[in-house]
């Protein structure tokens, strides 16, 4: 196995194997080296394999992580000099090929995984069958669950989830529809089946991604909406504060500052208590009010307590 070699330039940040004897370090980049590539071969072949037995879309996902990982073997010809350069050139060595040899057994694990499937291919192709109607419930549950959140939240609220319903349709219409084409390959054209059966767990997968999604989000807006009652209620009190202190010191502007973050103040709260609402926007808007106040606050009990401080003396 003939030692890859690569050019050196400026110094870059490595986290260095321990100091050991450099001949060592030359005898463990080797070694990870070739096993790197042993085990590049052999996903490199199994991917060929599959890629005649399945399609090309099938495998895309692994080829593109073994091109990665080739990637990570590219090295040219010149030897760096200096002991530091040349430890710093094998470390990067190591790091590489162990990285190379990581990618190379996980795609391998997954083409096999793959192959495995076509073998239980017709028991697992009537196990996602029989699942379609737990899934259409789950959808239509997914779907009631959105449309409750419509009625109490605005859509900028549900902004990260408002592709749901029409996800969920087109996930559950893919999914019965890959079924149907596996059921009707398998007996014949068994890797054609696969290739359904797999669109269609992903279908069914994502069916279950969206609901997670759903029920994350209600959990945030509610957690949020939960929330504003117990800020608006110390905001409350620091403006309370704020006018007294301005009326006690005479300052009209910190007064006319008061009276406009009571006013945003009041505006809130009647939004908080609105339905649909944006409970999220809501508490954002009310951190920033908080900062607002925090600053003019400290200003006024500063003055304040130079007050009580020149009084005192």
């Amino acid at each position: 196995q003939q030692q890859p070699q690569r050019s050196y330039g400026a110094p870059r940040n490595y986290s260095p194997i321990p100091e050991v004897p450099l001949e060592e370090l030359r005898t463990r980049a080797g070694s990870a080296l070739l096993q790197a590539d042993t085990t590049m071969s052999h996903a490199k072949q199994e991917l060929e394999f599959a890629r005649a037995q399945y399609t090309d879309q099938q495998v895309a996902e692994f080829a593109q992580e073994i091109a990665r990982a080739e990637d990570l073997m590219l090295l040219t010809d010149s030897i760096p000099d200096t002991e530091a350069e040349q430890r710093a050139w094998l470390t990067e060595i190591i790091d590489n090929s162990q990285e190379v040899t990581r990618i190379a057994q996980e795609q391998d694990a997954k083409l096999a995984q793959l192959r495995n499937l076509e073998q239980e291919a017709p028991q697992a192709i009537e196990a996602l069958a029989q699942r379609l109607p737990q899934l259409r419930a789950s959808v239509e549950e997914i779907a009631a669950q959105y449309r409750a959140l419509k009625e109490r939240y605005l859509p900028s609220a549900l902004e990260p989830i408002s592709k749901t319903p029409t996800l969920l349709e087109s996930n559950m219409v893919l999914c019965a529809a890959e079924v149907e084409k596996a059921q009707a390959t398998v007996a014949m054209a068994r890797s054609e089946a696969v290739a359904h059966l797999r669109t269609a767990e992903e279908a069914a997968s994502q069916i279950q991604t969206l609901g997670a999604a759903v029920n994350t989000r209600s959990h945030e807006l509610e957690q949020a909406q939960l929330g504003l009652s117990t800020d608006l209620l110390g905001i409350q009190r620091d403006v309370a504060e704020a006018k007294s202190l301005a009326a006690s010191q005479r300052r009209d502007d910190l007064g006319a500052v008061a009276a406009g973050m009571e006013a945003v103040l009041n505006q809130v709260n009647q939004s908080a208590s609105a339905r649909p609402n944006d409970p999220l926007t809501l508490a954002n808007q009310l951190r920033q009010l908080s900062a607002e106040l925090d600053k003019a606050m400290t200003n006024m009990r500063a003055t304040r307590e130079r007050s009580r401080a020149a009084s005192q003396n």
